[in-house]
């Protein structure tokens, strides 16, 4: 928490205290019954949805993604078959870099940033996985609600 309120405060200075918001990439809107719908909009749910394959066929099919979810796992065990921790994390950081750059580039157009969005952002990010148990992302999206919570908290422990 103090590195944030460290790193707000000098965003704060760079960039102010308004808000930014870019220009749509794609500017179009469709009329689906009474609601309009942009084409950003539908953009932002085909990238989570691609991301969200994507994220399953690296976990599930590639040596990559089954070392790097064996580190998450047991961190000692992925080391003694030959896994390397520091290299699992700076994958994982990378991964989760390109994520967060594509939806800054999707986003931006539809919601305000303002210089601590980043804060709230990564808030309900953390929250979502915790509620999720951290075991499954698919699963975290369909079904995290306080209902499960109780059930995945005992899986962990």
């Amino acid at each position: 928490m103090a590195a944030h309120y460290a790193l707000a405060g000098l965003a704060l200075l760079i960039f102010g205290g308004e808000g930014l918001r870019t220009a749509a990439i794609f500017d179009s809107r469709f009329a689906l019954g009474p609601v309009q719908v942009g084409a950003q909009s539908l953009w932002v749910m085909g990238a989570t949805l691609a991301c969200m394959a994507a994220l399953w066929a690296f976990f599930e099919h590639t040596l990559l993604g089954k070392a790097l979810r064996a580190t998450a796992m047991n961190r000692v065990g992925a080391r003694l078959v030959g896994v390397s921790a520091a290299y699992a994390g700076r994958l994982a950081f990378g991964v989760a870099a390109a994520i967060g750059a594509l939806s800054g580039v999707l986003i931006s157009p539809i919601a305000t940033v303002y210089y601590d969005t980043g804060l709230m952002v990564g808030l309900k990010g953390f929250v979502g996985a915790i509620l999720g148990g951290m075991i499954d992302a698919g699963e975290t999206a369909v079904d995290a609600h306080p209902g499960k919570t109780a059930y995945r908290t005992y899986l962990i422990q």
